[in-house]
């Protein structure tokens, strides 16, 4: 995020919030070790992503 950007201080503090919990949803759906099955892969890597969709501000 640029510093020098004319964002207010809410929309700031919004989207460090908001790329807080994306990189922590990418860093844990690809850290997923895949297995055979690819149904058993698709839902160990949804969670994160249903995680960080509650998590969003």
């Amino acid at each position: 995020m640029n510093s020098d950007c004319p964002l207010s201080i809410v929309t700031k503090k919004y989207l460090r919030a908001y790329y807080k919990i994306l990189d922590t949803m990418i860093k844990d759906m690809t850290s997923v070790t895949l297995m055979k099955s690819i149904s058993d892969n698709f839902i160990m890597q949804i969670i994160p992503h249903h995680r960080a969709a509650i998590e969003m501000p």
